[in-house]
């Protein structure tokens, strides 16, 4: 039998509230991005044409062609599995995805490829699951077909977390894969995700 626990503390209203939330399980899997997620691409969404469709400028070299998908951070938001239906030295047409609306044009976003994570396990047996990141990161749990199931738009130096007591995010899911981004322009992401199993529940 192995534990996973989630500790709690809040500062508020003048008061110190403290807890821990534990569940047991018969196994556990992890993930930890290594080597770290590199750093997104800095640019602007200089055109926007409609929720889901628009122009990126971004940094001459920026290397992405429309073999890739990528994802679009932006201060408030975050739309992911965008195709590029075009590009050229300083731009990308994007297109696609899901998640929240492209936001007004001129916003400064920012722009990275996900990596691929084969990751499987039965969402019908996770009692406690946690992900986070030091910085702002997505996180998305893909099925066989694949589609997202779970997408997580992670705050910098936060913790996502569920535990058994609510409506598991990952009822009738057989989990196959993960697909995690870096939202930051600046720094290296280490992303973690762990989930702790019972196969009887």
């Amino acid at each position: 039998m192995i534990t996973a626990t989630i500790q709690q503390t809040a500062g508020v209203g003048g008061l110190s509230i403290q807890g821990n939330v534990s569940r047991n399980g018969d196994s556990q899997v992890g993930y930890s991005s290594d080597p770290a997620l590199p750093v997104a691409l800095a640019g602007e969404l200089t055109t926007r044409t409609d929720e889901d469709t628009g122009v990126v400028t971004l940094a001459e070299g920026h290397g992405l062609t429309d073999a890739d998908t990528v994802d679009v951070f932006w201060d408030g938001g975050l739309r992911y599995g965008l195709s590029i239906t075009g590009y050229d030295a300083t731009t990308i047409n994007i297109d696609g995805g899901a998640g929240d609306d492209l936001p007004l044009a001129e916003t400064v976003v920012a722009v990275a490829e996900p990596v691929a994570v084969p990751w499987p396990f039965a969402g019908d047996d996770v009692v406690l699951i946690a992900a986070g990141c030091a910085q702002r990161a997505s996180v998305r749990f893909l099925d066989d077909v694949p589609s997202v199931q779970l997408a997580l738009d992670l705050a910098a130096g936060e913790v996502w977390s569920w535990a058994t007591g609510s409506a598991n995010p990952l009822d009738s899911v057989d989990v196959v894969s993960l697909l995690v981004s870096n939202g930051d322009t600046a720094t290296e992401a280490i992303v973690r995700v762990g989930a702790a199993l019972d196969s009887q529940e």
